[in-house]
């Protein structure tokens, strides 16, 4: 399969459309100057932040919401968070980082820098935070959100989650059942989304891991057919039994 428009089909179907035999990857070499941000705020303030770096000039290559359990993870806090990582010459770096940490002066929120050495720490404790999801009881979950709410839902996120501010996907790690359904709860009334991507055996049986309550399921068993009219690929396995 070949084509970016054909890829757009995949994104989401987690092989149940096709399989991809084939990818062209243009790499870029990574830039030697960055400086990472860390600015905290109430959930409201967070919100109005995320909006305007959304809508400003600002070119930062990481730009993630991150809920309080997800700071207090990091020893960052215990308030809604947004991580930038500015990666450029040096000139347009401190010129990027000093207009954040104006706009969230504005906003009554708190600016942190971490570069060189901390910067890498950071980075690596981030990984293993949101990859650190395989402990007993631990769902692991795709979650989706409109932008301009994301910074106030993922605030009553009891758990771990970490959200792109533009796309409104992320990560999410839940520790309970009944966390599951509150939070689909809380994205079904934004217009979003919670997928269960990893669950112990004991309690995947008990759930439904897709959560989606849409109108295309009609749409999606047609491109399946489409796609796949001998039902090979993962048969039975995505939503609704397509």
């Amino acid at each position: 399969v070949a084509g970016y428009d054909m890829m757009k089909l995949f994104t989401g179907s987690y092989g149940t459309l096709g399989i991809i035999d084939q990818i062209t990857l243009r790499l870029y070499p990574e830039t030697p100057n960055s400086e990472t941000l860390i600015i905290t705020g109430n959930s409201e303030n967070i919100s109005k932040l995320s909006q305007v770096i959304r809508q400003s000039s600002l070119t930062p290559t990481v730009a993630e919401c991150l809920n309080p359990g997800m700071t207090q993870a990091l020893g960052l806090g215990e308030k809604v968070a947004l991580l930038l990582r500015f990666q450029s010459i040096p000139e347009s770096i401190s010129e990027q980082s000093q207009q954040v940490s104006y706009l969230g002066q504005q906003l009554d929120c708190q600016t942190n820098y971490y570069r060189d050495e901390e910067e890498i720490s950071l980075g690596q404790r981030y990984r293993k935070t949101i990859d650190n999801y395989d402990q007993e009881g631990n769902f692991f979950g795709k979650i989706g959100l409109l932008p301009s709410s994301l910074a106030l839902v993922i605030d009553q996120i009891n758990g771990l989650a970490s959200i792109n501010i533009s796309s409104g996907v992320g990560k999410v790690i839940l520790k309970s059942e009944e966390n599951l359904d509150k939070i689909r709860s809380l994205c079904s009334a934004n217009q979003g989304y919670l997928t269960v991507l990893t669950a112990p055996p004991s309690l995947k049986e008990k759930i439904e891991p897709w959560g989606y309550t849409g109108n295309a399921i009609t749409t999606m068993k047609t491109l399946k057919t489409k796609f796949d009219p001998q039902g090979i690929f993962s048969p039975e396995r995505f939503l609704n039994k397509i």
